[in-house]
């Protein structure tokens, strides 16, 4: 996996990268490292399900919006305060 991920880096320019095997692990387990109790997301309601029990793990504040419905998502953000 070493290699792929050299491979990777080298491939979008960047200095290091990391790849995963699978998607919903993905999603699960590293959406925790980035949001947590104190965020704030807003979460369109047919997001998969991966990214919902990663966003339910991390304690963050989720507010669910209809599907693309701007209105709606604009909303929910200046509710927020």
């Amino acid at each position: 996996m070493l290699e792929l991920e050299r491979t990777t880096a080298r491939f979008v320019g960047t200095e290091d990268s990391i790849v995963f095997g699978m998607g919903f692990a993905t999603n699960t387990l590293n959406l925790p490292s980035l949001v947590s109790p104190g965020c704030l997301v807003l979460s369109d309601e047919k997001n998969h399900a991966s990214l919902i029990l990663g966003l339910r793990l991390s304690g963050a504040t989720i507010k669910v919006f209809r599907h693309n419905s701007m209105y709606i998502l604009i909303g929910k953000r200046s509710d927020t305060g």
